[in-house]
């Protein structure tokens, strides 16, 4: 895999001599298989692709051929000048590296570039990697390796991309030098099996796990919270805060779906749905909401202008009104602070009055018996959509066969249309969950497909699907690959999936594990 910068700058793989073409003007990636992908950087005349020269959209991905029309501004690419890959006959596998989502190995960091550095493993068995002319470097054993030089690696070797230490990620790719004893290991099992060791054999060999049988680990996530509003700046020190809604009676509501991940109670679910009061989670509607909110709050509170005895009334009902009336000196003076008031920038967060989970096939008459849990643990990351609840046990019901057990996580590259996973949620909440006969929760298990290649942070399944399914597993086997995050409007024929990986970070970032 290779990228080439494309501009007038010096520093571009090609540079275009020309007025019109802007400093870095686009990227063209070479995949390992040949395809090409053109990407226009924000160029201020444009790109254009085909004979009928159609602009292609900035940011934008865009498949082309060797030998297309190529126009940057004014100017033909010269194909003369895209280098074909090499075909690596010499090697059995490369794998990319970098913070570009289509490497095999995906680094979250600012310091990566985003094809880094590669690794290639010969046909004798034997790993190299090669830094590509990265910007901040590669380091093997602490020590900085030349760009575009093999430097032969083995496992065990500290290996460093920028800033990130990748030794751990990168060990499954690197051939144990000791591989004769797995084939060793694989005859003696065959031999077993002749002879009749079909116990041991069987101790060797993962468990196969039906979908359905690991419904008893998604559980539905009943939620309340409410909004927390202040003013960041106050001319006095009592604060001017309240809450919405503004009785506690009238909170927020929220379901969802969660699942179990280990021993210890802990389950996993999305970012919005641990805090759904953040502002990046808010409606239109609920922004608007908000806003009304505080207007009429502050005007109930807060006359906009003092001009007679009535007005001063209304600031002394308060404890805060009767604050800004002492700190004044004289009237001008408290509606100098009034208006201060009113420009005063308003902080919005938020805070979950309980959160708590049912299980399938449980007899529930009323929601206090579902089991209570906490947040414990959130990404701090938009796109990294994932959270961790535990329940206020810290036990996994015995009643639940299997989990989601981490170390099985599939952090492979995700392939379209290549393979079937299952999803098991609770779409709809409990409208669509609950038995109305036996009471019981029955969650939803639905099939489908990566339908296209995924990106750093998420990948697209082919179903529909509905609120209430946030925070579903998307698995095959017992494997996770993703959690449900939310569906496209309109159709609702696609459902988009944070990746396991990023759940994974989370739970080793907090080394539950060790709780």
């Amino acid at each position: 895999m290779k990228l080439l910068k494309i501009g007038s700058a010096h520093t571009c793989d090609i540079v275009l001599n020309s007025e019109f073409v802007s400093s870095h003007h686009a990227d063209l990636l070479v995949l390992d298989d040949g395809q090409l992908i053109l990407e226009d950087k924000g160029s201020t005349n444009g790109t254009f692709v085909g004979n009928n020269k159609k602009r292609i959209n900035s940011g934008v991905e865009v498949p082309i051929r060797r030998g297309d029309l190529i126009v940057f501004a004014d100017t033909e690419l010269p194909w003369n000048r895209v280098p074909t890959l090499d075909k690596n006959e010499s090697y059995k596998s490369v794998i990319n590296i970098g913070s570009h989502y289509r490497n095999e190995v995906v680094l979250d960091s600012n310091v990566a570039s985003r094809f880094h550095a590669a690794i290639k493993v010969d046909n004798k068995g034997r790993a190299f990697i090669v830094d590509n002319k990265s910007t901040n470097g590669t380091q093997v054993n602490g020590v900085k390796i030349p760009a575009g030089k093999p430097v032969r690696i083995k496992r065990g070797d500290n290996v460093v991309c920028g800033e990130s230490d990748i030794s751990e990620l990168i060990k499954q790719y690197i051939p144990n030098r000791f591989g004769w004893m797995k084939w060793t290991a694989a005859a003696l099992a065959a031999i077993a099996l002749l002879v009749g060791g079909y116990f041991l054999v069987k101790s060797f060999m993962t468990p196969h796990v039906e979908p359905k049988d690991m419904t008893p680990a998604v559980a539905y996530v009943f939620a309340a919270y409410h909004f927390e509003i202040s003013l960041e700046d106050s001319p006095v020190s009592v604060p001017l805060d309240f809450r919405y809604p503004a009785d506690p009676a009238d909170n927020l509501i929220l379901q969802a779906t969660a699942f179990f991940i280990d021993r210890k109670g802990h389950m996993a679910t999305n970012r919005h749905v641990a805090l759904p009061w953040n502002e990046e989670y808010r409606t239109d509607s609920i922004h608007d909401i908000l806003k009304q909110e505080v207007e009429n709050y502050l005007v109930a509170l807060v006359p906009k202008q003092v001009n007679s005895r009535k007005d001063l009334d209304v600031l002394r009902q308060s404890e805060f009104g009767n604050a800004l009336i002492d700190a004044s000196r004289n009237l001008n003076d408290l509606n100098a602070s009034i208006s201060r008031i009113y420009k005063s920038k308003v902080v919005i967060t938020g805070k979950m009055d309980f959160i708590a989970v049912g299980y399938p096939g449980k007899y529930f008459s009323d929601l206090d018996e579902l089991q209570r849990c906490n947040v414990i643990c959130e990404s701090g990351d938009v796109d990294k959509d994932v959270a961790i609840l535990q329940l206020n046990n810290k036990t996994t019901p015995e009643s639940i066969p299997y989990v989601f057990e981490v170390e099985n996580f599939d952090l492979d590259k995700i392939t379209p249309m290549a393979e079937d996973y299952y999803t098991i949620g609770y779409p709809s909440g409990l409208q669509r969950a609950m038995d109305l006969k036996t009471k019981s929760l029955t969650p939803s298990l639905t099939t489908s497909k990566c339908s296209k290649v995924p990106s750093k942070f998420t990948f697209e399944i082919q179903h529909g699907s509905v609120g209430g399914a946030s925070g579903s597993p998307v698995f095959y086997n017992n494997r996770l690959v993703g959690i449900i995050l939310g569906y496209y409007s309109g159709d609702g024929a696609s459902t988009m999936a944070v990746q396991a990986r990023y759940l994974k970070e989370l739970y080793m970032k907090e080394e539950l594990d060790k709780q």
